[in-house]
């Protein structure tokens, strides 16, 4: 132990301004370390340095609260004694401190992130009901126009006859004031479905009007309790509000201050959570009810979903459908099926005319 004491040792001090090395003497003390540099000399207790061995005789020593300062020291019987003095011993408590702090942090953090995740949801939904509809409309009605444009269908007697049904479904709730504000548009889309956007509007598929009539209806109920409950508008403010949230912690301030069209992607595919398609489910069966509607139609859409999808529920579905946040289509099934058992409905109340949708253009 006595050779390195007596050892004065050649060492590059790093000063952290910039990458030069500069050569210095250093001798180890048993509580402290010397440095002589430029004719100056310095000292430096145990407690101010942070050592690490690098391998092959080389350490790597910081210079505590020093703005980055470092050496390096390479010598042959250095590091075996720097272990028997406790130094290298000091810098493994620091770091094991240090990485405990950060798991620590991380921790904290990912935590708070899921407790933000989770409440956003509502507190979107919440957001949108206090946002005046008028206002929404005026934000969102051009854009989500020119987003279907492309595939816009006019065809004059096909869109009367889902204003109507649109009209009837809203007037047996006494919603006149929603028949004014909720608009309905087609596009020649293959697909079997319908949708609501932002500002009101609900886009029936050219595959929706290819598919049993009676089941119209009840997909337009579907979407018009969306709208009714301010889902569209609210699931467009979780959106943005992730992706602002997203882009901030990657460094991107812009990502969440546009309107993003990917945002007009997710609700085209209907991803709303559990709670606000059971709500919409449930606004759909009452205004069926409510017209005259049966309510049959509605779960047979869905069954023919199911038989697209494989049909009998496997065992990685039902594992699935407990964290899932969008419901089955087999727990929408049941649930109309139950409410129809409860509220029975003679469908011959109001005969709608379907001829329309048989005859338009956009299901050519």
């Amino acid at each position: 132990m006595q050779d390195l004491f007596r050892t004065r040792l050649q060492g590059e001090f790093f000063d952290g301004k910039t990458a030069k090395a500069h050569q210095v003497s250093l001798r180890f003390e048993p509580e402290s370390l010397h440095m002589l540099h430029q004719e100056s000399g310095h000292r430096y207790y145990k407690s101010d340095l942070a050592i690490e061995d690098l391998g092959e005789d080389t350490v790597r020593i910081d210079l505590l609260n020093q703005d980055g300062q470092f050496l390096i020291v390479r010598h042959s019987i250095l590091v075996k004694q720097l272990q028997e003095l406790g130094y290298l011993g000091t810098y493994k408590a620091k770091g094991k401190r240090a990485w405990l702090m950060f798991l620590g942090l991380s921790s904290a953090s990912l935590i708070a992130l899921l407790l933000f995740y989770q409440a956003l949801t509502p507190l979107s939904y919440w957001t949108a009901t206090q946002v005046p509809f008028e206002i929404e409309q005026q934000i969102f009605d051009d854009f989500v126009m020119r987003a279907i444009e492309d595939s816009y269908c006019e065809d004059p007697e096909a869109l009367k006859s889902l204003e109507t049904l649109k009209n009837r479904l809203l007037l047996a709730g006494s919603d006149r004031t929603w028949q004014q504000q909720i608009k309905v548009s087609i596009v020649n889309w293959d697909m079997v479905n319908a949708f609501a956007l932002p500002g009101g509007r609900i886009v029936v598929t050219k595959g929706l009007l290819d598919s049993p009539k009676e089941q119209v209806a009840g997909v337009m109920a579907h979407e018009i309790g969306h709208l009714k409950k301010r889902h569209v508008l609210g699931e467009y403010i979780r959106g943005t509000a992730l992706s602002g949230t997203l882009s901030i912690l990657i460094g991107d301030y812009t990502g969440g201050l546009v309107i993003d069209p990917t945002m007009i992607s997710n609700l085209v595919q209907n991803k709303f959570s559990r709670e606000a398609e059971a709500e919409a489910d449930h606004v759909a069966l009452s205004l069926l009810d409510e017209s005259g509607f049966d309510h049959r139609p509605m779960a047979q859409f869905f069954r023919s979903l199911e038989d697209e999808m494989g049909g009998e529920e496997a065992w990685y579905d039902k594992v699935l459908k407990f964290i899932s946040t969008h419901p089955s289509h087999q727990e929408r099934i049941a649930y109309i099926d139950s409410y129809q058992r409860q509220h029975p409905v003679d469908a011959s109340v109001w005969d709608f005319h379907w001829q329309a949708f048989d005859e338009s253009s956009c299901s050519d």
